[in-house]
């Protein structure tokens, strides 16, 4: 990372109890740390500082049938962005709720 995130995982494994909950982590660019996320997560983040440049790695081939993208100002996530007005890419500002995803169907394998 160069510069600073707030990073956030959300459990969506169906079954879990832990089921929509989140957890988030601040990293800078300078603390060479990172955030694990596990497979059944959603991953966001949220830049702090101008000109981030971040990396990451995935498990597998990225396949567009098998992704899902979750508004992240979804009232029932609650997550507390620390940055509250913020510009969301068009793909997560035109993206369901959690809520929406669950009435309609629309989940992760």
């Amino acid at each position: 990372i160069i510069g600073e995130i707030f990073d956030v995982a959300v459990d969506l494994r169906k079954n879990s109890k832990t089921f929509g909950q989140y957890c988030s982590q601040v990293l800078r660019g300078d603390e060479n740390l990172s955030l694990w996320i596990p497979k059944g997560f959603a991953h966001g983040f949220q830049a702090l500082t101008d000109n981030c440049i971040i990396s990451y790695s995935v498990s597998g081939m990225y396949s567009k049938s098998d992704s899902r993208t979750i508004n992240p100002t979804c009232k029932y996530l609650g997550i507390e962005w620390p940055i509250e007005d913020n510009t969301l890419s068009e793909n997560d500002s035109k993206a369901l709720s959690l809520g929406d995803m669950l009435d309609q169907e629309i989940f992760f394998k």
